[in-house]
């Protein structure tokens, strides 16, 4: 049942678990579901970094991660501040942080 309806309640409720920062280093995403934790992504000169448009809000990607499961085949996830409001922005100051502007 939790793999049917899951995603979508995860989805309803990740403004309230889910928060996004930004230094002149490094891209942070904290969360506090079950378990709280705090990833750290940095923002170098040759990560690879986007911006998804959507009609009500945006998403930027700033990593990306290969896995390989049991029978070897590969998946990428891509990470990245999700549903956010102003991704042009937050676009544009990535940017800065990758050529050293910020």
């Amino acid at each position: 049942m939790f793999l049917v309806f899951g995603q979508w309640i995860a989805a309803s409720q990740a403004h309230r678990r889910i928060r996004y920062a930004l230094s002149t280093r490094a891209a942070y995403v904290a969360q506090s579901w079950w378990t709280h934790s705090l990833d750290s992504y940095p923002i170098l000169p040759g990560t690879s970094i986007g911006l998804a448009k959507g009609r009500l809000a945006d998403t930027v990607w700033f990593h990306t991660m290969t896995q390989k499961d049991s029978d070897g085949d590969r998946s990428t996830t891509r990470i990245g501040f999700e549903n956010i409001a102003d991704g042009d922005q937050v676009y544009g100051l990535l940017r800065s942080i990758q050529m050293g502007t910020a």
